[in-house]
């Protein structure tokens, strides 16, 4: 046999040695438990995006009132003197459902009275309840003054 058999004699069983199985090899502390562990993430929590009365939904009012949503506290002010005693709030709502007391509530359709401030409950698939209050101001026709100090 000669030099060059030799060569391409190894080269070719280098190559051969190089292919195979592609299953990843892995190696288990001889201590590792062997139960399987799996990725569970929290669910995300349950909340209200956007919050509004609109014309279309409450005729009483003279235009739309976007509410201010700030962590817990939705707030907004009404501009004309209108009755908020039969009010239907439109909102969004992502992982969960909203309720006023044990009432559900269906944005766009349940009529509410916000003489008072509301307490807004908004509980996720998973038991998490995240409570909001509604604050909404009627205008008295007053005027409003501001005073710094």
């Amino acid at each position: 046999m000669s030099l060059q058999h030799l060569i391409i004699s190894a080269l070719v069983i280098t190559l051969l040695g190089c292919g195979g199985n592609s299953a990843p090899v892995t190696s288990t502390p001889s201590d590792a438990s062997t139960t399987p562990t799996t990725n569970t993430t929290a669910p995300a929590p349950p909340s209200l995006g956007t919050f509004t009365f609109t014309t279309t939904h409450n005729s009483r009012l003279a235009d739309d009132v976007v509410m201010q949503v700030s962590g817990e506290q939705i707030t907004g002010r009404s501009k004309n003197d209108a009755s908020v005693t039969e009010l239907v709030a439109t909102f969004s709502v992502e992982h969960g459902q909203v309720y006023v007391g044990d009432t559900l509530q269906e944005s766009g359709v349940t009529v509410n009275d916000f003489t008072a401030p509301v307490a807004y409950k908004v509980v996720g698939s998973d038991g998490t309840e995240v409570n909001y209050t509604v604050d909404l101001m009627r205008f008295t026709g007053l005027p409003i003054i501001y005073l710094n100090t």
